[in-house]
């Protein structure tokens, strides 16, 4: 007996010391060792929700693990939730330390008396260990061992409102959602601040088995659970006797299954460049776009397109800038997204294209900087330029005409081609590629040779949104902004704005005031286009509309005082669209596009800096003379108004009775005196295919000799003298008449040109080619 006795003790004492090491190792575990916080981090758990300038949603991004959640803090959750939740989870959990002792006995009881498991004693603590740990294990014993004691050092890490916070944004709401944000805005349209206690008890019903209790397969299993709870929250003092009478009786409006995906070439923009514009991972990120003006603008889109069916026209792009801020409020990038025939997933609107004539406004604003000014006169004539070594091409304009003498405010006015590849010779290249570059435009030769036949060459590439941007900056008077696509995002932290990087001078204020004042011109768009051209929208608008038809792309490109509008349209795969034109296909949809997009905005009127106004002869773009039939005003910046006074227009005394000159020996009566043009001999073969002949040099046999020379009038000394009227712009009225004029010895009769007719060159014609 004493022997037992002795044993007893002994081993009582081994088990109190075993008791007291496994205690002292428990505490030490728990307390001296730290929880792994990197667990708790919620970069990998919420979701992006993306809206638009005004909250409408947008898309929804899934997270890492393929759900959608959105994390939000205890304020933005309903107290209701909070409820319902710790009656259905784990009404002990404001008491205990991260492991619930009469939750272990209880589940230990039950699951003996009914022979299985039922129970596992879970606290919630526990539960969101479970969720956390990179690495689940197996549902062992050991495993629920070593669940508890990290619970144990949980509570240790956290508070019990930062463990509920926890939970309730990582919980599995079923249907591809976590945390309960996620869930109240799928099943009940609403916030998770918002819910009742219906709402709660049945959102807190589905963390237990998001499938078996899913509303959308088993709505009568979850309203069940839901009723439990509500019995449960009763029971725990969370309801009294109305409040659960009512909850029971509340009619649950738990909506079908509707993620948004709205404006997806905006979306998808927004995303590629989201490590640009965001470091931390947010749960909201609110976008420029204003989705109304984007539905608005898409029907516009299909409506153009299906009125073009037939035509090889397959798809269209569209970009709307925000002048002030430069933020984007539409981008359309093709026909339909879900139309995969013609590709509609191919977002347009960022897609390098060949640019052609759209880059013009840029490159005369380059020129005004560089001294060159809207008055100056650049041949209009039949040209060819060199694409690669030994291969010359012919150069053509979108109508296929030649105006010969073209002031350069027409040619930018009306996008003509020629006569913009012979300015570019006067130009900086290397001061013109830096401007180009500093808006973001690269796509360009190295070689400034190469420039000229870079407007006609497939290897230049510039977007939709490149371009609109460039077009904004003309619009704000030379200042760029890049396009912005978000507004600002939301994270743990709050709403915080996105850093933007600052604005650039490119042009000077002044010069981009004249590419304005040319594009917005409507005197010279009505005189091109005609009276009803689809950009003569009643208040100010500077457009500009070219066509590549080779290429498949036709452009419009314009501004507001307010708005900046891109419109591309063609075919993605560039086959070449024959004869359409940009003013008969992208016009019409840009003046739309326009007009949705100023909505309800006041058209206001261009800046307009100190111009000097000053007339100048409408053909040569000098100071009118006393010979100029036709006088026209234009604006000059300070410091370059031209002093020379025009000495094209030259009036030449003609022997009416043979059309040659008359000499000092003439009869009076016999003398009558024209006006002529001296044309520079640039002209000369664009003048002979259209008719125009030179007067001859031999004067008029009838007049006697008198030994006086013949009084030299300016110009003579020119190689090419044809009779005025020869205006390439149309004027008031029809001049097609027939002239006298003396040639090469004899008087023969002439037909010579008239304003009218000046419009009618056929680019047909190959005279010799000028080069550049």
């Amino acid at each position: 007996m004493k022997k037992l006795g002795f044993w007893l003790k002994r081993v009582s004492a081994v088990v109190l010391v075993v008791v007291a090491l496994v205690a002292a190792g428990v505490w030490l575990a728990v307390t001296q060792v730290p929880y792994p916080r990197a667990w708790l981090q919620d970069g990998g758990v919420g979701s992006v929700r993306l809206v638009d300038r005004e909250g409408a949603p947008l898309r929804d991004v899934v997270d890492r693990h393929g759900g959608r959640s959105v994390w939000v803090e205890r304020e933005a959750i309903s107290d209701w939730l909070v409820r319902a939740t710790l009656a259905s989870e784990d009404h002990r959990f404001l008491v205990h330390p991260g492991v619930d002792p009469w939750a272990i006995v209880r589940a230990t009881w039950l699951n003996l008396s009914l022979g299985r498991v039922y129970s596992g004693a879970s606290t919630l603590t526990m539960q969101l260990v479970r969720m956390t740990d990179p690495a689940p294990r197996p549902k062992t014993l050991l495993a629920k061992a070593r669940e508890a004691l990290l619970a144990l050092r949980l509570e240790q890490a956290l508070s019990k409102e930062e463990i509920l916070v926890q939970y309730l944004n990582r919980a599995p709401y079923g249907n591809g959602t976590h945390g309960v944000e996620a869930a109240s805005r799928l099943y009940l349209g609403k916030p998770a601040s918002a819910l009742s206690p219906a709402e709660a008890a049945f959102l807190a019903a589905l963390p237990r088995s998001p499938t078996g209790y899913n509303p959308y397969r088993r709505y009568d299993r979850a309203i069940r659970r839901q009723r439990h709870i509500l019995g449960l929250m009763q029971k725990h003092g969370h309801l009294h006797e109305e409040g659960y009478a009512e909850a029971l009786s509340a009619r649950l409006g738990v909506q079908r299954r509707r993620y948004p995906f709205e404006a997806p070439h905006v979306v998808d923009y927004a995303l590629r460049r989201a490590d640009e514009l965001w470091s931390e991972r947010p749960s909201e990120v609110e976008l420029t776009v204003d989705l109304s003006l984007q539905r608005r603008a898409q029907g516009v889109v299909e409506r153009h397109l299906a009125a073009l069916e037939g035509s090889g026209v397959e798809q269209a792009a569209v970009v709307v800038l925000d002048n002030a801020t430069g933020e984007l409020l539409t981008m359309i990038g093709s026909r339909s997204w879900y139309d995969r025939s013609s590709r509609g997933q191919f977002n347009g609107a960022t897609a390098r294209r060949h640019p052609g004539m759209t880059l013009a406004p840029l490159l005369y604003a380059a020129a005004f900087e560089a001294g060159v000014t809207p008055a100056q006169v650049v041949p209009d004539v039949p040209t060819r330029v060199r694409l690669q070594p030994g291969e010359l091409s012919w150069v053509s304009n979108d109508d296929g005409r030649f105006r010969g003498p073209v002031r350069l405010r027409e040619a930018l006015a009306s996008g003509r081609r020629v006569p913009t590849l012979r300015l570019l010779r006067e130009l900086n290249g290397e001061r013109l590629r830096e401007q180009l570059a500093e808006m973001e435009l690269t796509s360009f030769p190295s070689s400034w040779s190469s420039w000229g036949p870079s407007l006609m060459a497939r290897e230049a590439r510039v977007s939709l949104l490149e371009l609109t941007s460039a077009y904004a900056a003309l619009a704000r008077g030379g200042v760029w902004r890049r396009p912005e696509v978000v507004r600002a995002v939301r994270t743990r932290q709050g709403r915080r704005e996105v850093w933007r990087p600052g604005s650039r001078d490119i042009f000077g204020a002044d010069q981009a005031a004249l590419v304005t004042d040319i594009l917005s011109d409507e005197t010279l768009r009505e005189s091109h286009q005609g009276p009803d051209s689809p950009l003569l929208l009643g208040y100010p608008v500077a457009a500009l509309t070219t066509s590549e038809g080779v290429n498949g792309d036709f452009w419009t490109i314009g501004y507001s005082s307010e708005v900046t509008v891109g419109v591309w349209m063609g075919r993605f795969d560039g086959r070449p669209l024959g004869e359409l034109t940009g003013l008969v296909d992208a016009a019409p949809l840009f003046r739309d596009v326009m007009e949705l997009a100023m909505g309800d905005r006041e058209p206001g009127l261009f800046p307009e800096p100190e111009f000097e106004a000053v007339s100048v002869c409408a053909l040569s773009g000098h100071r009118a003379g006393p010979s100029c039939p036709h006088a026209t005003e234009e604006r000059f910046t300070p410091g370059e108004v031209p002093e020379h006074t025009c000495d094209w227009h030259v009036s030449i005394a003609i022997d009416q009775r043979n059309g040659f000159r008359a000499g000092p020996g003439c009869e009076e009566e016999a003398v009558q005196w024209h006006t002529y043009v001296a044309l520079p001999d640039a002209y000369r073969s664009w003048a002979a295919r259209r008719g125009l002949v030179s007067l001859s040099e031999s004067m008029s046999p009838d007049c006697r000799v008198t030994g006086e020379r013949p009084v030299q009038t300016p110009g003579l000394g020119a190689s090419l003298l044809v009779r005025e009227p020869l205006l390439s712009a149309p004027v008031a009225g029809r001049h097609d008449t027939r002239r006298q004029v003396g040639l090469s010895g004899r008087a023969r009769r002439e037909t010579v040109a008239t304003d009218k007719q000046a419009l009618e060159l056929l680019g047909e014609l190959r005279p010799a080619p000028e080069r550049l």
